[in-house]
């Protein structure tokens, strides 16, 4: 089978980093991948987000592999999809790195979100002396892609400045229905876009 020609991967040893590299924890769950040209249906898939890699197991189910970066095309899991970007194949781009994005929406517009986690370390310096690593939480950077130019987007006054042919109108949706960018940027970066591309010939 063509989709088992990864190398091998090693679950984080959990004495020496605390927390979760992975989208979810490190249970695997069946998902979607277009790998090598053929798409692959209810396969065992685990997202590594600190390593930005997708993770699949033999049938004894517990070899792991590594699906090879390069060969994935797109990939659906827990209900996201997720598109793969090769950086070096787009025009005037100047913030989009290689990498696995999390499409949110796609229309005239296109929303991504690109995950990501950290290691960080911590060390008691009351009581009992203590140390260790640690995953932080997932973080995400939002990015929108207009007129096949990606552009970052870090809230409210960067989205209107992209879409700012639209700005008056974008301002007052924004407005009646009360959009928060910093309780659900990933939501609202949707719902205008939605509403941009419905006010737009």
């Amino acid at each position: 089978m063509p989709l088992n020609n990864g190398p091998e991967y090693y679950l984080y040893n959990p004495l020496a980093i605390k927390g979760s590299a992975y989208l979810g924890d490190t249970t695997f769950v069946n998902g979607n991948v277009y790998y090598d040209g053929a798409e692959y249906n209810d396969i065992p898939l685990l997202y590594d987000i600190y390593k930005d890699q997708l993770i699949s197991v033999l049938d004894d189910k517990t070899s792991k592999y590594v699906l090879l970066n390069e060969r994935v095309k797109q990939f659906d899991l827990q209900q996201q999809h997720f598109i793969n970007i090769d950086a070096d194949t787009l025009n005037n781009n100047t913030v989009i790195k290689t990498g696995y994005y999390d499409q949110l929406y796609k229309g005239r517009l296109e929303i991504l979100s690109k995950k990501y986690k950290k290691i960080e370390n911590y060390t008691s310096t009351t009581g009992a002396q203590e140390a260790y690593s640690f995953f932080t939480d997932t973080k995400e950077d939002f990015f929108i892609e207009k007129n096949n130019v990606y552009y970052k987007v870090t809230g409210k006054s960067s989205l209107l400045n992209i879409l700012k042919d639209k700005r008056r109108e974008l301002q007052q949706y924004i407005s009646a229905n009360k959009i928060k960018f910093n309780k659900a940027p990933g939501q609202a970066l949707v719902s205008i876009a939605t509403y941009y591309d419905h006010i737009t010939n």
